[in-house]
């Protein structure tokens, strides 16, 4: 079986309680590059591959293996070998493909839109020439190619859709979308007028952002299309999967997801402001189609190189760690919050203490009799038991060089 070949410029993310805690950036064949925002990390690295895994190898002798799995689309944490915060960081993390469906970051200007008044494809350009706008009038008139009856193209090359400078989920750019009194309003990729797009296969999630400066909330519906070019009579629910969404009033940037269907091959998305109530603007970035895994909410590992003594057989056995029968196991969320309550058992053991998380550091101590089941490496697993996280977290914090 052949050595594994990664996609050049597609981004795999680790994502933490739904959001994107770190990037994983595939930049050439053997060239690679890391990003923790929360931990201030931007790494450059080099990766190599066999069959079924890849090798990323970092500062500071730090390599991380992971096994690629759902025909490429995750890479399922293997192991990590080094020290300090680069290795912490990768513990027990695995990450997702990710693929751009838009980025504001691309475009420099407004541009030339499709409307009314230019029907030349020539001339269209910039976020507006990215999307076909049409609004529903439930005339006969100037109608849109994509709609058919009912549907107009928009009037005018005016504020329908603009690039604004000023506000992005992240980065400089984001689009300002406008809903209006006019009627509902729509927002297609313009591939999907032409039937240019690439199409994306083997996702299962749809991800936005919206920001809402106005004070109410405004409802819209999100479309990810399953047929490559859009008519009057492909453009239905028949060709899409649809999530009905509600904007909360004066709310900074949200990511909003939805599911898709793995058996189909996705060619681009739409929104339809489906309010007319008052006229306005929601501002809109990062669209794109991934494959969803999600990461415990927090990764607990041994702490400076923790070692149990004593003799592990199978049976009952008395075990201490460290100091005085202390027990240090680190914890970190990629600069998230981690502090709570949690419980400790040891191995299989039906035994378990309470311990809390208070910073970065999670203390207690373990005494008495456990049970072990064979020879060999003893595992904690630490779940949540009352505060930050919810009950079935369930992380391995193993300690190596058993005696």
């Amino acid at each position: 079986q052949p050595d594994i070949t990664m996609p050049k410029n597609m981004v795999f993310d680790a994502k933490i309680s739904g959001l994107i805690k770190a990037s994983l950036k595939i930049t050439s064949d053997t060239a690679a590059k890391l990003t923790c925002p929360g931990l201030g990390m931007d790494l450059d690295a080099t990766y190599a591959t066999t069959a079924e895994e890849i090798e990323i190898s970092l500062p500071g002798d730090v390599k991380y293996v992971a096994t690629v799995v759902d025909d490429g689309r995750t890479l399922k944490f293997k192991s990590v070998s080094g020290e300090g915060v680069v290795a912490n960081a990768l513990n027990n993390l695995s990450f997702s493909m990710l693929k751009y469906a838009d980025n504001a970051e691309q475009y420099s200007s407004s541009g030339t839109m499709y409307y009314q008044g230019n029907k030349d494809e020539s001339q269209i350009s910039g976020a507006r020439g990215a999307y076909h706008c049409d609004y529903y009038t439930g005339g006969s008139t100037n109608l849109s190619p994509i709609g058919g009856n009912g549907w107009s193209l928009m009037g005018g090359n005016g504020d329908q859709l603009s690039l604004d400078t000023t506000t992005a989920a992240d980065g400089s750019n984001s689009l300002k979308m406008k809903f209006s009194t006019a009627g509902n309003m729509r927002y297609l990729q313009w591939c999907l007028n032409k039937g240019t797009g690439d199409g994306f296969s083997n996702v299962n999630k749809f991800g936005i952002y919206f920001k809402n400066p106005n004070n109410y909330a405004v409802a819209i519906k999100l479309y990810a299309y399953f047929v490559k070019q859009l008519t009057p009579s492909t453009q239905g629910d028949a060709s899409r999967t649809v999530k009905e969404l509600s904007i909360p009033a004066n709310s900074d940037w949200t990511f909003y997801s939805m599911d898709l269907n793995t058996a189909k091959t996705y060619y681009g998305y739409g929104i339809y402001m489906n309010y007319k109530a008052n006229t306005g603007y929601l501002n809109v970035d990062k669209a794109y189609f991934y494959n969803d895994y999600e990461n415990p909410d927090v990764n607990f590992f041994a702490a400076n190189g923790l070692e149990l003594s004593g003799t592990i057989t199978a049976g009952d056995a008395k075990f201490t760690f460290g100091e005085k029968g202390a027990v240090g196991l680190t914890c970190q969320a990629l600069g998230g919050t981690v502090n709570g309550t949690y419980a400790l058992r040891m191995g299989e053991s039906a035994q378990e203490m309470v311990v809390t998380v208070s910073g970065d550091t999670i203390n207690g101590t373990i005494t008495g009799t456990y049970a072990v089941s064979a020879q060999g490496v003893v595992t904690f697993t630490v779940t949540a038991a009352t505060g930050a996280f919810a009950a079935g977290v369930n992380v391995g914090a193993v300690l190596s060089n058993a005696q």
